[in-house]
């Protein structure tokens, strides 16, 4: 099993009425294949289109010991 961990970064706004702090989300999610993880990333960001800073990585999942 593959974990993609994925951080997204809302864009900041400079201006004096629409100021806006930037957010920070996170989200995991599990995949059977190394290949399956990536693929999904590469399905987010193209999805995503600029409009969010996203910084992903895909690990394998530890067996617990």
């Amino acid at each position: 099993m593959w974990i993609l961990f994925v951080w997204m970064v809302s864009s900041y706004s400079a201006g004096m009425f629409d100021a806006q702090q930037p957010a920070l989300t996170s989200m995991s999610q599990e995949f059977n294949s190394e290949s399956a993880c990536r693929s999904a990333f590469a399905e987010i960001k193209k999805l995503n289109s600029g409009e969010l800073v996203l910084r992903g990585v895909c690990t394998p999942k530890g067996d617990g010991q």
